[in-house]
């Protein structure tokens, strides 16, 4: 309730956090991410998506401590099939590469693309190709 309680804040806070609140809540945030339940989790990558929205500057300099546990929540909801974890987690890493910048963001960004969409995609296109046949199945069977 806590991480619910701070993203509300932070969304409709006419002010940003000041820095210090920042560094304690990006931790926070890393410690969730490392050992939290499921739903702390996504509280935890909400939350992180807000104070990316409000203060770019300060998460970038933890992308090198949030990014390992982003990628392994998503490849856990991937496996887990937890698609709306799935997208938050996507949301999640996208916000703190932009933060980052284009450069530190590189590697994630072709990972991303080889290891969680392409297969997604692939997925799609095998079930689509599977409901086709079962169709032509049940016209002839007619």
């Amino acid at each position: 309730h806590a991480a619910h309680a701070l993203i509300a804040f932070v969304d409709h806070s006419e002010r940003a956090l000041p820095q210090p609140y920042v560094e304690a809540v990006l931790q926070a945030i890393a410690q969730m991410l490392h050992d939290g339940p499921l739903l702390v989790r996504s509280q935890a990558i909400a939350l992180m998506c807000s104070v990316a929205e409000t203060h770019k500057e300060s998460i970038g300099a933890y992308y090198s401590r949030l990014m390992p546990l982003l990628k392994d929540v998503l490849q856990r909801s991937i496996q887990d099939e937890l698609a709306l974890l799935q997208g938050q987690t996507i949301n999640a890493i996208t916000a703190l590469g932009e933060a980052a910048g284009r450069a530190a963001f590189h590697a994630e960004a072709v990972w991303l693309m080889q290891e969680v969409f392409l297969p997604l995609m692939q997925q799609g296109t095998r079930a689509l190709l599977g409901q086709a046949e079962e169709e032509d199945t049940e016209e002839t069977s007619r």
